[in-house]
């Protein structure tokens, strides 16, 4: 599950788009953060947490996060190691 931020006003108009319809077809663009309503043209930005995007965008769960920065973490505990 995804959690993200749609302003009323949009969710409000969406719906209203989509009681028009029988079927509706959406399309979710992540990398742009928006839902798209294909039938009406509606289309609607959404906020999300950027660390779940770029996971999500790059097909990382959390332990696949924290590897590829592995390097960034690594000089890190030597800088504080340093200072001590």
């Amino acid at each position: 599950m995804i959690c993200a931020s749609i302003a009323v006003k949009d969710v409000e108009k969406c719906i209203e788009s989509l009681e028009k319809v029988e079927m509706a077809e959406i399309r979710i663009d992540l990398a742009e953060q928006s839902l798209y309503v294909i039938s009406s043209g509606e289309s609607v930005r959404f906020e999300i947490n950027p660390y779940k995007k770029e996971c999500l965008m790059k097909g990382l769960d959390d332990i696949d996060y924290l590897l590829s920065i592995k390097n960034s973490i690594t000089a890190y505990e030597f800088r504080n190691t340093l200072k001590k």
